[in-house]
């Protein structure tokens, strides 16, 4: 929030470091005030009339040297202060956004940033279907983090997920069904190295048949309790290294008491307070 009093010499407009690196935003907007008590000034932002209240205004294409940018916005102006940022700054590497009611997500500005290698989409409070086109590639994310769980975005994640084709990190949420789209992805995507599933509402069956052109080495699961394998199903993934089972609350009972397999042929296990660890022998 940037607030700002009244003057007879108007607004000196806020600019962000020319050489800035990092920027948090999060619902931005301005207001003007008749004081410049920090006191008075933090109570009125709690009351703001909406006839004196803005989209924050800012210089932002002075800026051209962003690597990490997490963004939240509500309304349809920040998207476009969004693209804007998108455009201007080519060194972009790491890119936080949500998606909230029907306000569009500048996919195409995010495809032509070549210097993007990890994408975050966030769920937001009431969000909403968001749509991607199958034609769009992402050939320069390496790591995507889907958090969403909404129903009503499988399908636009599943075209994301596809037109990514040099993913190394996957961050997924599991659903009811889910099962034949996490075969997939394991399957098809011929660089990825780390899957990230979390099974906090749905524990997916984990069916696994045989992948042996699967790259995969890692796979973690968050779940609210520990979750028992079949490491036979494992063994199909001929690259497995390492499955972690992640307590995804710190409101569940001690995980010490996880568990308990007569054998684990090839594998090896090591119980922590709030997470199991397998690794491949």
């Amino acid at each position: 929030m940037l607030s700002y009093p009244k003057s007879e010499y108007g607004l000196i407009q806020f600019e962000f470091p020319k050489h800035l690196q990092k920027l948090k935003w999060i619902n931005c907007f301005q207001f003007q005030s008749d004081s410049i008590d920090p006191i008075i000034l933090n109570r009125q932002s709690r009351s703001i009339k909406y006839d004196n209240y803005y989209t924050m205004d800012i210089n932002i294409n002075l800026v051209s040297t962003l690597k990490s940018l997490y963004w939240i916005n509500t309304t349809e102006n920040h998207t476009q202060l969004l693209s804007e940022i998108l455009v201007n700054n080519s060194e972009l590497n790491s890119l936080v956004v949500s998606f909230y009611r029907r306000i569009p997500i500048p996919f195409l500005q995010i495809s032509n940033c070549t210097s993007l290698a990890k994408l975050t989409l966030l769920d937001a409070e009431f969000s909403r279907f968001f749509n991607i086109e199958k034609s769009m590639k992402f050939p320069y994310i390496k790591v995507l983090d889907t958090q969403s769980s909404s129903l009503d975005n499988i399908e636009s994640i599943n075209v994301l997920i596809h037109n990514c084709p040099n993913l190394e990190k996957l961050k997924y949420f599991s659903f009811p069904g889910c099962e034949d789209y996490l075969i997939k992805y394991i399957n098809i995507l011929s660089k990825i190295k780390s899957f990230y599933i979390n099974a906090s509402y749905y524990v997916p069956s984990f069916q696994i048949p045989v992948l042996p052109v699967s790259t995969l080495e890692r796979l973690e699961i968050r779940s609210r309790y520990p979750i028992k394998f079949d490491f036979k199903l494992f063994n199909n993934i001929k690259l497995l290294k390492i499955v972690k089972n992640v307590r995804s609350t710190e409101y569940m009972s001690n995980w010490d008491n996880g568990p308990n397999y007569k054998e684990l042929k090839g594998w090896r296990m090591i119980k922590y307070s709030n997470s199991i660890l397998y690794w491949k022998i």
